[in-house]
């Protein structure tokens, strides 16, 4: 289309980095790194000069994204990332990444022809691009996230929705598909989610210096009632107290609005680092009346990432009187 700046030539270079792949396409530069085996990194720029996106997170780089060990190959034809969840594939001809399971199920791909775009344009004075990428989900999945908005809708298939906060409007750029995967459009610029078309999700903000998103995989539970009566895990961020209410409710049905529910309230006192579990309040039917804690404090490497902690800092059982303990 006139006015944009397509990716280039197909990569020419591909290299493998510490926790990833770095690819050149033209003067797109393409990095993709490895959070944790579930959880991949995607930042493309039309030129290796462009200035890095910040990142909004409250745990620097070791926690929010620490690396695991990797699987790197390529070919004449293709580039891979394996871990012990995901395959990452990059089609050296096309530009565009593959996104499958270990097992070999293949989940989501960039568009095949010209996957991201950079549009110059200037806003406020300030020299930018509107950034768009474009993906190519398969006919039968339901996409759903997006935040709060108006529309009634539920499955986004087929819908335009423009992720911009307004009055009862909450735009969160979250998209979470029924094949298990989630798929976070890391930027803060207004931004538009169009399925017009049924195999193809372009996602396009106004303003950026990059594409930036986070692919994520690995829910061992699929609904509610999967493994109703699992562990919880909880996860302490240390430095300051903190408090809230555990609700749980039948996960089915209307019963709620009549009040069959329960409520657990939890407080951690960081001083002396003793948290409580009060005593449950309500119930509904089929309500689990013994509870297992596994407790984390979360640290460097520990506690961090969408997969439940190796090892916990310390277990605490239920039976919905007030318990307390404290946690080292």
């Amino acid at each position: 289309m006139p006015g944009l700046k397509a990716p280039g030539p197909p990569p020419a270079q591909v290299e493998q980095t510490s926790h990833g792949l770095r690819a050149t396409a033209g003067k797109e530069v393409l990095e993709v790194t490895v959070c944790t085996d579930s959880v991949i990194h995607v930042v493309a720029a039309p030129e290796p000069s462009a200035p890095a996106a910040l990142r909004p997170w409250m745990l620097d780089a070791q926690q929010s994204c620490p690396g695991v060990p990797i699987e790197f190959t390529r070919d004449d034809h293709t580039a891979e990332i394996k871990t012990a969840q995901l395959n990452v594939t990059l089609n050296i001809e096309r530009g565009n990444l593959s996104f499958g399971t270990a097992a070999g199920e293949s989940l989501l791909n960039e568009g095949a022809s010209i996957p991201r775009t950079y549009e110059p344009v200037e806003m406020n004075g300030d020299h930018t691009y509107r950034v768009a990428d474009r993906f190519s989900p398969s006919i039968t999945e339901g996409l759903y996230g997006l935040g709060q908005h108006q529309s009634g809708m539920f499955n986004y298939r087929g819908a335009t929705v423009e992720l911009g906060q307004d009055n009862t409007d909450v735009a969160i750029p979250l998209l979470i598909s029924s094949k298990g995967y989630g798929l976070m459009w890391n930027t803060a610029a207004l931004t538009y989610f169009d399925n017009r078309f049924p195999l193809d999700v372009k996602l396009t903000s106004v303003a950026g210096k990059s594409v930036d998103y986070y692919f994520f995989y690995g829910p061992e539970i699929e609904y509610a009632a999967e493994d109703p009566a699992g562990p919880i895990e909880l996860r302490i961020y240390r430095g300051a107290d903190g408090k809230f209410d555990l609700y749980e409710d039948a996960g089915d049905g209307y019963e709620y609005e009549k009040g069959q529910h329960s409520v657990i309230p939890i407080r951690w006192d960081d001083r002396s680092s003793s948290l409580t579990i009060g005593a449950r309040k309500g119930s509904y039917p089929g309500m689990i009346e013994h509870r297992k804690f596994r407790v984390v404090l979360v640290g460097s490497a520990h506690g961090v990432g969408v997969d439940p902690s190796g090892v916990a800092n310390a277990e605490v059982s239920y039976e919905g009187q007030e318990t307390q303990a404290t946690i080292r």
